[in-house]
């Protein structure tokens, strides 16, 4: 726990008087830490403030078991209408059109200059390859990806500062996130259908032939964007090969470009419940494979991965000629959620403007259709709908959704593991209240 304040300073911080700070205690949505000297009530500054930033607390009744976390963390910050990476406004990111593997490096270190290309070893994914194929069709994605990493946690670990780690599991992730891209193979050069296999970046590469091979060094690049002589030649290589991986539809720059912010968007959201989940993993001192196994459990819920997924069926039940209107009260279920912002998700415009540029007339029909039902709902706010509607226009398969956001949330579980470590250890603690009984 870290600095404590009285009852009349968390007051003046949340802009309330002290009776009603009072009812917050009483509904559970703030927590008394302690009393001083003078018997006055404490409370924990860093849970007033992510009170304060996050707005008036719901006003319904909480469990008395229910559970609201403070965590200190530089890593990503919420205010009304903006998020920022590292101190840096997301908005200005998605302006410059930041390629995600910078933006892993920002939410990493700080800065992403003269960054080293990202590359997964030949014996990692033969690992993952070999226990991937084992899985029948009917297997998803994410279950995949945990595969994946569980087979290749051998060769991952490391100590939990070793930034190459945390490269290899999210180039891994989105290697396994689908079959292999058009043409690819695996590390024997035989064909790998339904497998992981090397990223292969689809059509002509720059400076490259269709079909090209990988690197012969036995490490193929995941998200380097340099030609042989070091120049930029691919602004968004892991979003193209993602892409490649996931669509029937080519690899075009403007499904790159949208593919791309939906990653950087997704890269990191303060304190979501998979982040808790893989701090709470570190905080006992598992591994860096660990935690993100972990963390990928916690997405894998309907009420956090697999919205945007829901989203997605119900918008290819939509389209689908001749069948009758889809229900679509499950959208509502989105509105429940408790928000994280006050007002519109300020990922969720963004992402739906490049998911439009993408769509053809008959798509951008289904799409407007559907947003209309969300706003009505309240659920249009959500990013986890503009997802949704991107794996919709890109054809991706069902459970692609929860795939992406896989993939680009493991740079911000990287990061809270590593902010993790450096606390000290085992300082999440349940405690049972007893319930009565009848």
């Amino acid at each position: 726990m870290g600095r404590l304040m009285t009852a009349r300073a968390a007051a003046e911080r949340l802009g309330v008087d002290v009776r009603t700070l009072y009812a917050y205690v009483s509904r559970g949505s703030l927590t008394r830490a302690g009393i001083d000297e003078k018997r006055r009530s404490l409370y924990d500054a860093d849970e007033v403030e992510l009170l304060a930033r996050h707005g008036r607390p719901r006003t319904h009744r909480r469990s008395r078991a229910g559970i609201d976390v403070a965590v200190g963390s530089a890593v990503s910050t919420i205010e009304p209408g903006r998020i920022s990476y590292r101190g840096h406004d997301l908005g200005r990111l998605l302006a410059d059109e930041t390629p995600f593997e910078d933006v892993a490096e920002l939410i990493w270190s700080g800065g992403a200059a003269d960054r080293a290309p990202w590359s997964l070893p030949a014996d990692i994914r033969a690992a993952a390859t070999v226990a991937v194929a084992s899985l029948g069709e009917q297997v998803g994605p994410l279950a995949r990806m945990a595969v994946a990493v569980a087979a290749a946690a051998p060769l991952l670990r490391g100590p939990v500062g070793d930034l190459e780690t945390g490269r290899r599991l999210v180039a891994l992730l989105a290697e396994s996130a689908g079959g292999p891209a058009s043409g690819s193979e695996t590390p024997d050069g035989s064909p790998a259908a339904g497998s992981v296999g090397p990223f292969r970046w689809g059509g002509r590469a720059p400076g490259g032939r269709p079909g090209e091979r990988e690197p012969p060094s036995g490490e193929a690049r995941v998200g380097s964007g340099l030609s042989s002589d070091g120049a930029r030649a691919e602004p968004f290589p892991l979003a193209r090969g993602l892409w490649a991986r996931l669509s029937p539809l080519a690899s075009t720059p403007p499904r790159v470009r949208a593919l791309n912010r939906a990653l950087v968007v997704l890269a990191d959201h303060e304190l979501a419940t998979s982040t808790l989940a893989a701090r709470i993993a570190a905080s006992v001192r598992s591994d860096l494979p660990a935690c993100v196994l972990t963390a990928l459990g916690t997405l894998d819920g309907e009420l956090h991965g697999r919205v945007s997924d829901l989203v997605h069926r119900l918008l290819l039940d939509l389209a689908e000629p001749g069948l009758a209107a889809p229900d679509l009260a499950p959208l509502r279920r989105l509105a429940t959620v408790q928000p994280s912002h006050l007002g519109d998700d300020p990922r969720t415009a963004p992402l739906l403007e490049a998911v439009r540029r993408m769509a053809g007339a008959a798509e951008r029909a289904t799409m407007d259709q559907f947003l209309a039902h969300a706003r009505d709902s309240g659920a249009l706010s959500s990013v986890d709908v503009a997802l949704g509607v991107l794996c919709y226009v890109g054809r991706l398969p069902p459970g692609s959704a929860p795939a992406i956001f896989a993939t680009a949330r493991c740079v911000g579980w990287v990061a809270h593991v590593r902010e993790e470590f450096e606390e000290r250890p085992l300082r999440f603690r349940g405690r049972a209240v007893a319930r009565p009984e009848g």
